[in-house]
């Protein structure tokens, strides 16, 4: 069984280290955590966290243009 929250943890570490990672760096990893026999079922998981990463990003370039 995929553990949800695992792939949660995973992928905050990632983004703690991988600090200046991109979309499509982020949706790599994910697809790589992810077990092929599970992909389907959780790939809205994957669409989920892609975009939250985006707003993230997003969120990064207001406040550096702010400062």
């Amino acid at each position: 069984m995929f553990d949800v929250n695992r792939f949660k943890k995973s992928v905050k570490e990632w983004i703690r280290v991988n600090a200046d990672g991109t979309e499509m760096d982020l949706r790599d990893y994910c697809d790589e955590i992810v077990p092929p026999q599970h992909y389907q079922s959780n790939q809205w998981l994957i669409e989920q966290t892609v975009s939250w990463y985006k707003h993230i990003l997003e969120r990064r370039v207001e406040q550096d243009d702010s400062e």
